[in-house]
């Protein structure tokens, strides 16, 4: 079994439960840091789950920064649109696509009530990126996950206003208003 392996697995059985209120530990942040680079996405559902947790987020010591925790979601977050896993099982922590695009519209609405304008901004342009490069069922999925449920709000409205100048991102803001016609049944 190579090291990094045995790593992942202990570093996986500490999160879980962590995360089910079964170990009371403090966890070194350079660690944890180091764990937040591993290209398995279970993991990394795994450390995403970890850190929407504040029992658990609290547990990292000295405390992670609000950028790097931020950098994490955008990136994890990207790999899960890009991706679409599919949960093996209901004790799988990765993410599917929708269910990425649903918690995006999340933090957006709580960042914008919290005023945090960098945060929208970098959510603003990896999905810019994001919907760019991606297909047609990403597309959908970035118009109906979270298009539709943010663009309502002003301030994300006005960070999202440069879609307005680009031709295929423009289609992206029209489409988002059409999305619940293509999921409800007549």
């Amino acid at each position: 079994m190579n090291s990094q392996f045995t790593l992942l697995s202990e570093t996986y059985i500490l999160l879980e439960d962590c995360l089910q209120g079964k170990a009371d530990v403090v966890i070194d942040r350079e660690h944890f840091r180091q764990w937040m680079k591993t290209d398995d996405i279970e993991c990394l559902g795994l450390l995403h789950e970890f850190l929407l947790e504040a029992h658990c987020v609290k547990r990292v010591r000295p405390a992670l920064e609000n950028h790097e925790v931020m950098t994490f979601f955008l990136n994890f977050w990207k790999r899960c649109l890009a991706e679409d896993t599919q949960r093996e099982d209901l004790s799988s922590y990765s993410v599917s696509r929708y269910e990425a695009g649903w918690e995006i519209a999340y933090f957006l609405r709580a960042r914008a009530k919290e005023d945090s304008e960098d945060d929208i901004q970098r959510i603003v342009q990896m999905l810019t990126t994001v919907y760019l490069a991606g297909g047609k069922d990403l597309r959908l999925c970035v118009e109906c996950a979270t298009l539709e449920h943010v663009l309502n709000v002003p301030k994300i409205r006005k960070a999202f206003s440069q879609w307005k100048k680009d031709p295929v991102l423009a289609q992206a803001i029209l489409k988002s208003k059409e999305c619940c016609n293509l999921f409800v049944k007549p």
